[in-house]
């Protein structure tokens, strides 16, 4: 399928405009359907009354502390669980810190050892040519 930029493509051009599909009447529809879904399901847990709500809004408040007494606990393990995750996420960045550290240590050890080779190379080099050039002259 060729698009243009537009959003509907150069295929649906053929069709009559009763048949055309868009993104926005998709949307549209997939959004209509989420809302008769949430309305049913409001509908098929909603009691009518006043009496009502007011029974669930006591008891709203006495099964929410009753669930914030049972729920205690388990921050409280969780609080100390993030203390504990904190302070292995900080160990590690410590860890990762004094590995770059001796990296670069090594790094440079080592650049100063491949110096150390080249220097001396170099030095054998010119004692040989140094060499061969008395040996012609003499």
């Amino acid at each position: 399928m060729i698009r243009t930029q537009s959003i509907v493509s150069v295929l649906d051009d053929g069709k009559p405009p009763n048949e055309r599909v868009t993104s926005i009447t998709r949307r549209r529809k997939t959004r209509d359907l989420e809302n008769k879904k949430q309305r049913s399901q409001d509908s098929d847990t909603g009691n009518a009354g006043v009496s009502n709500a007011v029974e669930k809004h006591s008891r709203g408040s006495s099964s929410n502390s009753s669930i914030q007494d049972a729920l205690k606990p388990l921050i409280d393990e969780q609080r100390a669980m993030s203390e504990r995750i904190g302070k292995l996420n900080h160990s590690i960045e410590v860890c990762l810190y004094q590995q770059k550290e001796r990296d670069s240590h090594t790094n440079l050890n080592r650049d100063l050892v491949l110096l150390v080779i080249l220097v001396v190379m170099i030095q054998a080099v010119l004692n040989w040519v140094l060499t061969e050039r008395a040996n012609r002259q003499s």
